[in-house]
């Protein structure tokens, strides 16, 4: 494969190799800071991504979600609540979604931003994007295992300056936002932006509570001071401090009707009759809900996070060295009450009677047997014809998050215009996060038919599949009792707290770059960081398994990068790369085996061969780079022995080697002077190396054979292991593909210019954006297609202002942004419950922009 990758860049390096020495004609020269200090994008030996201010308001990007639509080998996955933000480039990003940070570093004007909840960060008053490719550990750290986010905000202007903008749209869409800045002394100027976003949704509940109601919209406001102190000509000071507030209402899901496996009574003794009459698991493509209406419960909701942010950065020029301090105070609160029956009806596996019935019929052998047919049930008829059948509904939250973090960095730069330029710093990170989840099922019902608390009355599962004749008046059977956490059972909408894990994470880093000229044409490039982590997990709590103690881990890693460059001309750059990322490890929160309490560090090795260039006298522009990646001890859970001879049990671990290798195509060229054309292409294919199994999905293997089911067996390769002394059976991933990956990304622009009206310009683009299918489970079973959506933008610009029609997902397109599989809501089922997250249909509105 490195053969081939190389290959493959001298071939393109010599198609460029053709055009002469040209002036850029208009295409706009983009300087970024990717390597944290100020380059020409096109002379950066990196594979970047970077849209500017313009580009940023023309193709409507206002999110990490929107960017990934624009950039080769990027997606993104935000789950069935919207909080769990995780961008994937080049095939690499999170196995495991009960990681905290990603595999993806966001920094918004250097500073890193802790947490997946905070990191589909609203883009407010920005210059500049960048979406860099590969491990940027080196001089970025903290966990930029595949790539990094680059924020650049706009700087503190020194003359006076203002902007507005305003959005109308379908469905109640409003968008507000602008910024005001300029000097208020002699050595001081000030700039505030603010922003404001109310959007209803493009679906509607129905009913019958909170009818008419918004579904998969949600509001947000957020502003941002920001001070620049200049009391020395080679000394700057500033200051800023942000404070944000999201909200999401219910995210726009249906259900996925289950149409494959059921548990085989001879293999799975815990199965019960109603798991072996109904399939387990929803195999093939996932489907669109079909219509605009959706029955959620109106008191659940996606996610609610609050911001705040303190930063100070300094700038120092002296003789022959630049000092640069950046330091940043974080804290966010993130919480979510996800509608877990995805309905307003309730979950009707639910029974219930006064306790002290339950406990006079013998607690707890008060059970019927568990496959069919049913044997008799202990307890007497009329003691069964209590059971009453109701349907509850089910919240719960996921990673709940209070986390407030302290970044700070002290950079040293030498002089740039030497043949050997140096960089170096150091590197300080400490957090505390709070991790948090919670759960509630609503019995206001059950407490007003019986007129008694919660705490009086037992709760049970219902087998609505099995009819017992003369007992159970709806021919239901109590199949056992409910033991979730007592304080899940709420009058009213509510949720209580399942589990607590307050971590404190502390990096310490020293990093460094040297950049050497060999020739005018050749320059290599070495980067390096150590780091020291330590991570303390104390007095974490756990409502199913009691309280784990207190835990403790030390790691320490280094992470080097290598980069050769070759600039035969100032129309073409071509270079070759190795650098290594590294993902930090983590603690198993509820384990509380000592051998398994702690996960090691994950790596990965990432090879890269690009050329950039300008062809037809600098018209036309283009970047292409091949590379190849190496991750090992990827972290995901797998079925493991522990410390106890003879048992085993599931745990986050290191467990197995993934590659993926690609390549990306970006080309961008004026056509005429009326048209230019954009476009990008990705390929990429992650797999899991061989002997690769998901624990997580062993329950599938225990399906009945062949002819023996009514329903469809799940396509799985299930093979027998011995873990320690215990034979398990799982699935073999092996050569799978990464869920939440395309192979195949691509994006195209065609943008038309045309002067009118004396000063003013017809203005229109359209935008086309695909990504090929997804796998949304690890053993491949689930997809959503592939899709393509357009969008459209007509408008009128002049000097001062802007007013733009546009219509987004021009085709309607309804092809399932994600689905995700969970096992069923009411805590005691084998079987699957899957999502499927509608994509918001098509919208229309207008914008107008001010400036001066």
């Amino acid at each position: 494969m490195t053969k081939r990758l190389a290959c493959m860049g001298l071939l393109v390096a010599a198609a460029g190799g053709s055009a002469g020495a040209q002036e850029w004609a208009g295409i706009e020269e983009v300087v970024v800071t990717s390597r944290r200090v100020e380059e020409k994008l096109q002379d950066v030996p990196v594979t970047i991504t970077a849209f500017t201010s313009a580009d940023l308001e023309k193709q409507a990007i206002r999110n990490v979600a929107d960017l990934a639509n624009f950039t080769p080998n990027m997606t993104f996955a935000s789950g069935v609540n919207g909080r769990l933000a995780v961008p994937v480039i080049r095939g690499i990003g999170l196995i495991d979604a009960r990681g905290f940070d990603n595999a993806v570093g966001i920094f918004v004007d250097g500073i890193f931003v802790s947490g997946r909840a905070a990191q589909n960060v609203g883009m407010l008053d920005l210059q500049r994007v960048e979406v860099i490719k590969g491990p940027q550990s080196a001089l970025y750290g903290r966990n930029t295992f595949s790539g990094a986010i680059n924020y650049v905000s706009r700087p503190t202007p020194t003359e006076f300056t203002a902007r507005a903008e305003a959005t109308l749209g379908t469905d109640e869409l409003v968008r507000v936002n602008g910024s005001l800045g300029g000097p208020v002394t002699e050595w001081m100027a000030a700039r505030l932006a603010v922003a404001y976003e109310d959007d209803k949704g493009t679906y509607r509940n129905s009913g019958p509570a909170g009818a008419g109601d918004g579904i998969g919209g949600g509001d947000a406001k957020s502003a941002l001071l920001s001070l620049r102190f200049t009391p020395r000509d080679n000394l700057t000071v500033d200051l800023s401090g942000l404070v944000s507030q999201e909200f999401g209402a219910n995210r726009p899901l249906n259900l996925q009707t289950n149409n494959c496996g059921q548990y085989n009574p001879a293999t799975n003794a815990s199965a019960t009759s109603n798991d072996l009459r109904n399939p387990l698991y929803f195999c093939g493509e996932g489907r669109p809900n079909g219509s605009g209406q959706l029955s959620m419960t109106p008191t659940t909701f996606s996610f609610d996070n609050e911001t705040k942010r303190g930063t100070v950065a300094v700038e120092w020029t002296l003789p022959g060295v630049t000092i640069q301090s950046l330091s940043a105070y974080t804290t966010t609160t993130s919480y979510s009450a996800q509608d877990l029956d995805r309905t307003q009806l309730g979950d009707g596996d639910y029974g219930y009677l006064p306790r002290a019935a339950y406990v006079a019929a013998g607690s707890p052998s008060f059970i019927c047997s568990g496959f069919a047919p049913v044997g008799p049930c202990r307890g007497t008829a009329p003691l069964f014809n209590q059971i009453r059948a109701g349907r509850f509904n089910t919240a719960f939250s996921t990673a709940n998050l209070d986390a407030d973090y302290w970044s700070s960095e002290l950079r040293f730069t030498g002089p740039r215009e030497q043949r050997l330029r140096w960089l170096g710093g150091l590197f300080y990170f400490r957090s505390k996060n709070d991790d948090t989840s919670y759960a509630g099922i609503d019995v206001s019902e059950a407490v007003r038919t019986l007129g008694l608390p919660s705490s009086q009355i037992q709760f049970l599962i219902l087998d609505r599949g099995t009819v017992i004749p003369g007992l159970s008046p709806n021919g239901i059977a109590v199949r056992s009792p409910v033991y979730p956490p007592a304080v899940a059972f709420i009058d009213g909408p509510g949720e209580a707290l399942l589990t607590w894990n307050p971590l404190v994470d502390v990096q310490k880093s020293v990093f460094g770059s040297l950049e050497f000229d060999f020739t005018d044409q050749l320059t290599a490039t070495a980067e390096i960081r150590y780091t020291q982590e330590d991570q303390d997990l104390n007095n974490a709590f756990d409502n199913f398994f009691g309280s784990s103690g207190r835990f403790k881990t030390s790691s320490n890693f280094t992470d080097p990068r290598f980069t050769l460059r070759y600039k035969p001309s100032d129309d073409l750059t071509v270079y070759a790369s190795a650098a290594r990322g590294t993902r930090s490890g983590g603690i198993n929160a509820a384990v509380t085996d000592p051998l398994l309490v702690a996960f090691d560090e994950e790596t990965n090795n990432t090879y890269e061969l690009g050329v950039k260039g300008a062809l037809a006298d600098g018209r036309v522009q283009y970047n292409v780079a091949v590379f190849q990646i190496d991750w090992k001890d990827a972290q995901f859970r797998q079925t493991v022995p522990s410390s106890t001879p003879g048992a085993i049990l599931t745990a986050t671990t290191n467990a197995g080697d993934i590659q993926s290798r690609g390549i990306e195509l970006q080309v961008a060229t004026r056509l005429t002077d009326h048209w230019s054309l954009d476009a990008n292409l990705g390929f990429s294919d992650p797999k899991f190396a061989n002997g690769t199994y998901s624990s997580g999905d062993a329950a599938l293997c225990r399906t009945l054979g062949a002819g023996a089911s009514a329903f469809p067996l799940i396509p799985i390769n299930c093979v027998s292991r011995t873990i320690g002394t215990t034979v398990v059976v799982q699935p073999d991933i092996s050569g799978n593909q990464l869920r939440y990956t395309s192979k195949s990304t691509a994006s195209l622009g065609l943008e038309y210019s045309q002067p009118v009206l004396g000063d003013s310009r017809l203005v229109g683009r359209l935008d086309a954006v695909y990504r090929s299918k997804q796998y949304q489970d690890l053993i491949n079973v689930q997809t959503v297609p592939g899709r393509t959506i357009a969008n459209l933008r007509v408008g009128l610009e002049r000097e001062h202002y802007d007013v733009v029609l546009w219509v987004e997902n021009l085709a309607d397109q309804d092809a399932l942004d994600q689905m995700a599989a969970v096992y069923s809501q009411n805590f005691n089922s084998l079987g699957n419950t899957t999502s499927g997250i509608n994509p918001t249909q098509r919208r229309y509105g207008v914008t107008a922009r001010y400036r001066f």
